[in-house]
């Protein structure tokens, strides 16, 4: 199994959360590039397509869904695939979020185990 082609953009506030999940995925074999908000994210993505981008939803600068709706507008990204991932269990902006046909899915951060995510996203770009 040969996923070191595919790259994974991760777009989260959390400095420790998104330093413990790139060390997974990258153990993992993915390669993984880091934004550390919502502006910094965009700017990643307007200049790379990535395999899958896990993406917060509440950051500063830039949260999120308005992320999420600005790269849709980018040809090259308009079909990436996004888990979300949230502190927030709000039904209102999961409900918004999963009209997007490419978000796959929404974790709530309490709510999941690192090999959760790992198998989600091995699930997700088809390596498994």
């Amino acid at each position: 199994m040969n996923q070191s082609k595919k790259q994974i953009l991760i777009i989260e506030d959390d400095s420790l959360l998104r330093g413990v999940l790139r060390d997974e995925l990258e153990r993992d074999g993915f390669g993984v590039s880091e934004a550390k908000d919502g502006k910094v994210g965009l700017e990643m993505v307007s200049e790379t397509c990535y395999d899958l981008i896990l993406l917060d939803i509440v950051m500063p600068n830039r949260d999120g869904l308005s992320v999420l709706r600005q790269m849709r507008k980018f040809d090259k990204c308009a079909k990436v695939p996004v888990i979300l991932l949230s502190n927030l269990n709000d039904p209102e902006k999961v409900a918004e979020a999963m009209m997007d046909d490419y978000v796959h899915d929404y974790l709530v951060k309490s709510d999941w185990s690192l090999a959760d995510v790992s198998k989600k996203v091995k699930n997700l770009l088809g390596v498994l």
